[in-house]
């Protein structure tokens, strides 16, 4: 009988190590989003909606300060908290990475046109950056495409305040002037229906009055008590 030859079992795949301390979850977190900039740049916007959204989970109550901030009833109890003193630098770089992942999950989500989430990430970039023109024009595109013309149209009109050279806004305002002619026509003929009816209805009973009063000698004609 022919010897039989074990075959050498593969070698295990070893683990890539968690990163624990701040210095490492901050580098991961911005190797989580150089990954989501390229599965972007190459039209992956699912797989770069993953990358960003990675990224909170490292950086999310890593600051002391931070964490305290998101969960008051922890300081009002004492402590208990997981996060730790951070440089200046290292916050710093912690605010970027969740603003930056916030405007940057509503830009991919934008081009897979979920427009609530689009709101939901730019809302919260605004919340750490009332100023961030990228997520107030992204919010601005989502609002227009969800029907919401008022919403839209400030949004557009504070991107020209602060970005006046924006190549991408005289299209997206084109689209609005567009779509609120199209609501303003659509109000007219509602109107139009509307009053048209009411006057239509209007002179019906007039008229109905007038033939009344010529059959019966100019006198209404009174019902007989029950």
């Amino acid at each position: 009988m022919a010897e039989m030859v074990a075959e050498a079992a593969p070698a295990a795949r070893a683990k890539t190590p968690m990163p624990q301390t701040p210095e490492e979850k901050i580098a991961h977190a911005e190797g989580l989003k150089a990954a989501g900039n390229e599965f972007f740049k190459g039209g992956e916007w699912s797989k770069a909606c993953q990358q960003y959204t990675r990224i909170f989970a490292f950086v999310n109550g890593l600051d002391t300060d931070d964490l305290m901030a998101e969960m008051p009833h922890i300081a009002a109890m004492g402590g208990g908290a997981q996060g730790q003193e951070l440089s200046d630098q290292m916050k710093d770089r912690v605010w970027e990475l969740k603003l930056s992942a916030n405007a940057n999950l509503a830009m991919a989500f934008l081009k897979r046109e979920k427009y609530a989430k689009v709101l939901m990430f730019a809302t919260r970039a605004l919340d750490m950056d009332p100023n961030h023109v990228k997520s107030i024009f992204r919010r601005a595109q989502a609002q227009l495409r969800l029907g919401d013309l008022d919403g839209a149209k400030a949004g557009f009109d504070r991107v020209a305040e602060l970005d006046p050279e924006n190549k991408a806004l005289p299209k997206e305002r084109r689209r609005l002037r567009e779509m609120l002619k199209r609501h303003n026509e659509k109000e007219k003929r509602k109107y139009q229906r509307i009053f048209g009816g009411a006057k239509s209805e209007a002179n019906g009973d007039a008229e109905g009055e007038t033939n009344d009063e010529a059959n019966d000698g100019g006198v209404p004609e009174t019902k007989s008590p029950s």
